[in-house]
C-alpha cells in the first residue's frame, strides 16, 4: 500500500493501539477473557502493520524466531498455571472484587496472577501474528 495518509495514520495509532492492549491484558483478571482480548488486540497491531507497510518490514518488527517461541510460551503458561493451582489459589471463584480466595482463608492481591495473563495473552498474539503472515507467505 503506498498511501502516504494511511501509513502516517497507522504510525501514530499503533502506540495506541499497544497501550490499550496492555490496559486489557493489566486488567485481565477483573474481567473474563480479558488477556485472550489483550493478545489479540496486541497482535492485531502487528497484522494491521503488515498490511500496510509490507511483510518484510513487519518481520523486522517481530523476527520469525518469535513464532518459534510458541511452544516455549505454551510450557510456560502451563508450568505458571500449575503453580497458581499448586499453592491452594482458588482461581474458578472470585470472592471479593481485587482479592482471591486462598484455601487457608487469606487473601491474596489479583495482581499476583498477571504473570499467567501475560502468558495466555503473549501466546495469543504469538499465534496471531504467526497464522498471518503464513497465510501472507503462502499467497507469494
Amino acid at each position: 500500500m503506498d498511501d502516504l495518509i494511511v501509513k502516517t495514520i497507522i504510525r501514530i495509532v499503533t502506540p495506541f493501539i499497544y497501550l490499550y492492549g496492555t490496559y486489557i491484558i493489566l486488567n485481565a483478571s477483573a474481567s473474563p477473557g480479558g488477556s485472550f482480548a489483550g493478545g489479540a488486540i496486541m497482535g492485531s497491531a502487528i497484522v494491521l502493520y503488515t498490511i500496510v507497510f509490507g511483510l518484510a518490514k513487519a518481520e523486522k518488527k517481530v523476527p520469525d524466531r518469535i513464532g518459534k517461541l510458541k511452544r516455549e510460551v505454551l510450557l510456560c503458561f502451563i508450568l505458571m498455571a500449575f503453580v497458581v493451582v499448586f499453592m491452594g489459589y482458588d482461581v474458578l471463584q472470585l470472592r471479593e472484587a481485587g482479592a482471591y480466595q486462598i484455601a487457608y482463608g487469606e487473601k491474596v492481591q489479583v495482581e499476583m496472577l498477571s504473570l499467567v495473563n501475560m502468558g495466555i495473552a503473549f501466546k495469543v498474539a504469538v499465534t496471531l501474528i504467526s497464522l498471518f503472515h503464513v497465510f501472507i507467505k503462502e499467497d507469494h
